[in-house]
């Protein structure tokens, strides 16, 4: 199967016929021998025939085709001869690459390949399309990018792709049938002549207008969404998504649009019940070890008991799937719990609100939201000396590779916000009920993956962080570090019975004086171990306290700084040296 993926697929001479067998072939490619996960493959499946008609009709060595998020894009990179980099056992980014002719826009987050869009298509050289998924409405970006859009009217052709993610209405089968007439040529071609030839005198220029104007009423509340046409957007559709000949027949219709326009695709695997999909079993078992869990999870539990205390405590969360969402908490206490899917900068004013009104708030964010939120953040919150504790899933390097997801914190650019994360999912619950009952503005951060929820005693002033492995006279080291890479430096280090102490800093922007004293009497090699940010904050943090002492440390580091963060957790620490094993090295080389 994978030798006819090897080079670009020329559809333009193929029957329908003929490209829903190709589309057959590339699900079954996508689920039986690429490496992505079912989540990744089906979301690409629902644009499959889209991307395979669009093909058919453009010619995208001339024409853009945008993906907005960038994620979408498994078909087209099939479709252009590069099948083999999706294959298992390959690590090629999922992203497309602008110095190929066939792509145009590397990606980037939800929302903004709308204004790439835009801005290919003032430059008005070919034709420019946009691939969108309908939960880019849920962005404030889309709608000030929609405002240029309707007021600068580019030639752009907008596919929004209809995941039932937003708030878009959805259509009956009157709506359906209206639509295909407004489709066909017929009716465009005969609306046309018929504009032409009343708009040819004075006499029938006053029945064009009260015409338009009825149209234009019956369209609004009958046949599409008002909120393209109140940005002065066509709106065509909706599609069918899976319907080759009707999705051919609009998208050759869209070559000849004027100003933007907007093409509503609706998409529903379930109606290609034909196309049979087996996937590998690694990837559909989801069997848990008994007794493990998650760390939402466990927040979950947590948040719930805690809110039977405390009848003013409110959880708002920004949510991508039905994972991210506090389930016990929301059913238990519906009127105190909020969501939202991209939202995240309303939700930290929202939070305010809640705050000012003597409201105790928990607000959950994905870690690469939370850069983006942090205006709001100073403004609400740091400007007016308000608390809060926030949330920050997702954190570290991702397994998947995608540079815009990668969840990099830089603490020491956040002033007056403590930032803790926990080695384990029980030191993470035992942080969450410490910080419930903290001041001011205080940030949890924490990865995804199972484990088993282990409470054990925590150490005093656990905050301050604490030494995992002890601290001897006669250690020949000391590694500093947080998060789960603790627990593996603590297996390796116990497994090799290495002379090595381990501190877990808890607090990832500072490490106290007094184990900074601790170090320098010791007098050896320390190691500062951080594949969370891109500038070491407790590197800073303890060279800044040597330097006003005046005293000397032995100090090494290991991040992230200069690093191309464009490739999966596991490449970036090979390519880069960054494991465990190589931090250790360098007490041997010391």
């Amino acid at each position: 199967m994978l030798n006819q993926f090897e080079n670009p697929i020329d559809l333009k001479e193929l029957s329908v016929k003929e490209m829903n067998k190709i589309s057959d072939e590339i699900a079954s490619f996508l689920a039986s021998k690429s490496r992505f996960d079912i989540e990744t493959i089906i979301k690409n499946l629902n644009v499959l025939e889209t991307t395979v008609a669009l093909h058919h009709v453009y010619d995208f060595q001339r024409d853009h085709l945008i993906f907005d998020g960038g994620t979408q894009v498994l078909v087209h990179k099939i479709l252009t001869g590069r099948a083999s980099e999706l294959e298992l056992r390959t690590n090629t980014p999922i992203y497309l690459d602008p110095t190929n002719p066939y792509d145009a826009y590397k990606g980037g987050d939800i929302g903004e390949g709308l204004g790439v869009a835009l801005g290919y298509a003032l430059n008005d050289n070919g034709r420019t399309v946009i691939m969108m998924d309908d939960n880019a409405l849920n962005y404030g970006l889309t709608y000030e990018t929609l405002m240029q859009i309707g007021r600068l009217q580019p030639d752009l052709t907008i596919i929004l792709i209809d995941e039932q993610q937003s708030l878009l209405r959805h259509y009956s089968s009157v709506d359906s049938l209206v639509k295909s007439i407004r489709i066909s040529k017929t009716y465009t071609g005969l609306k046309k002549d018929m504009k032409a030839i009343l708009d040819s005198n004075a006499f029938s220029r006053p029945l064009l207008t009260t015409l338009t104007k009825i149209r234009d009423a019956v369209k609004e509340t009958v046949l599409e969404p008002t909120i393209f046409t109140q940005f002065g957007i066509n709106y065509h559709g909706p599609i069918n998504g899976q319907n080759m000949n009707e999705l051919i027949k609009v998208f050759e219709l869209s070559t000849k649009f004027s100003g933007p326009n907007i093409i509503h695709v609706q998409t529903r695997l379930k109606h290609r019940s034909e196309r049979k999909l087996e996937f590998p079993a690694f990837k559909t078992d989801m069997t848990r070890p008994e007794n493990y869990t998650t760390t939402q999870e466990a927040f979950d539990e947590l948040l719930s008991a805690e809110a039977k205390v405390r009848d003013n405590l409110f959880v708002l969360a920004d949510t991508i799937s039905i994972q991210d969402h506090f389930i016990d908490f929301a059913l238990q206490n519906t009127q105190s719990y909020l969501s939202t899917s991209g939202s995240t900068q309303s939700l930290v004013t929202i939070a305010a609100g809640m705050v000012e009104s003597g409201k105790q708030v928990v607000l959950m964010m994905k870690s690469y939201r939370f850069l983006e939120s942090y205006p709001q953040l100073v403004n609400q919150f740091v400007l007016n000396k308000l608390p809060i504790t926030i949330l920050i899933s997702d954190s570290g390097l991702s397994p998947q590779g995608e540079y815009y997801k990668q969840g990099i914190m830089n603490p020491n650019y956040f002033d007056n916000i403590n930032m803790y994360t926990g080695s384990s999912i029980g030191e993470n619950y035992q942080l969450l009920q410490l910080l419930l009952n903290e001041p001011g503005i205080n940030v949890l951060n924490y990865s995804s993956g199972y484990e088993k929820l282990v409470v054990e005693t925590a150490p005093d002033n656990l905050l301050e962080g604490y030494f995992a492995l002890p601290l001897n006279d006669d250690s020949n080291g000391v590694v500093i570090t947080f998060g789960n890479s603790v627990q593996q430096f603590k297996s390796r280090i116990s497994n090799n019975e290495l002379n090595i102490a381990l501190y877990n800093a808890i607090d990832m922007n500072h490490v106290d004086d007094v184990v900074i004293e601790a170090l320098i009497r010791l007098n050896k090699l320390v190691v500062v171990y951080n594949t969370e940010s891109t500038n070491n904050a407790l590197y800073h943090n303890i060279q800044e306290y040597c330097a006003a002492t005046h005293q000397f440390l032995n100090l090494k580091l290991i991040d992230l700084s200069n690093v191309d963060l464009n490739a999966s957790s596991k490449d970036i620490k090979t390519r880069n040296h960054l494991h465990v094993d190589d931090a250790l090295k360098l007490f041997t080389l010391n």
